[in-house]
């Protein structure tokens, strides 16, 4: 492959990631708390000093325990069509799906903690089928807190983001395109 095609590529992976990230996020504040014992509730957690993160949650290898809170912009419900019948939720999708355990604590679910994803957990626990993992959250006429009990033996490096369904759909296409793009790449580069 010559050079300049492979700067091609490159800047068009990278325009493709970009596509991804301008989908409008309904999570208008970030922010975590470690929790270095691993041992406290949600009640005690929830509570805390948090820090405030831009977009990704990055702490290396750790064995503490990491709460993310999200502020969830208010967004009214939709009405749902054929094309749309997810009018009434969010999708909270998390990225890379290689963390252990992620519960979801929400104070419009009815029982807090009971949403979990991650590896050592059943990939039916997920919303909608993905690359990640997914979570619906219900849209609500007011901003809320929603938070995430993050745990994982394998790196702390987390993106999560609030989508509408549609917002969702449309990242999630343009991710699977860019990894089947980026295999195929790959794979030009060995037999070559």
């Amino acid at each position: 492959m010559t050079k300049t095609m492979r700067i091609f590529f490159a800047i068009l992976l990278m325009a493709l990631s970009q596509l991804a990230i301008a989908t409008k996020d309904y999570a208008i504040e970030r922010a975590y708390f470690e929790d270095v014992t691993g041992q406290l509730s949600f009640e005690d957690a929830k509570n805390k000093d948090y820090q405030p993160i831009e977009y990704i949650l990055a702490k290396g290898y750790s064995s503490s325990v990491f709460w993310v809170r999200f502020k969830i912009e208010a967004a009214p419900i939709i009405e749902t069509t054929l094309k749309n019948k997810y009018g009434d939720v969010f999708v909270l999708s998390i990225q890379p799906p290689y963390l252990d355990e992620v519960r979801l604590y929400d104070p419009l679910l009815s029982v807090t903690g009971e949403k979990v994803v991650g590896d050592k957990h059943s990939i039916d626990n997920n919303d909608f089928s993905s690359l990640n993992f997914n979570l619906a959250i219900p849209r609500s006429n007011e901003s809320r807190y929603v938070w995430l009990r993050v745990k994982s033996t394998s790196t702390i490096f987390m993106r999560a983001q609030v989508l509408s369904y549609e917002n969702f759909l449309e990242m999630d296409k343009t991710q699977e395109f860019g990894f089947s793009f980026y295999l195929a790449i790959l794979i030009l580069l060995f037999l070559s």
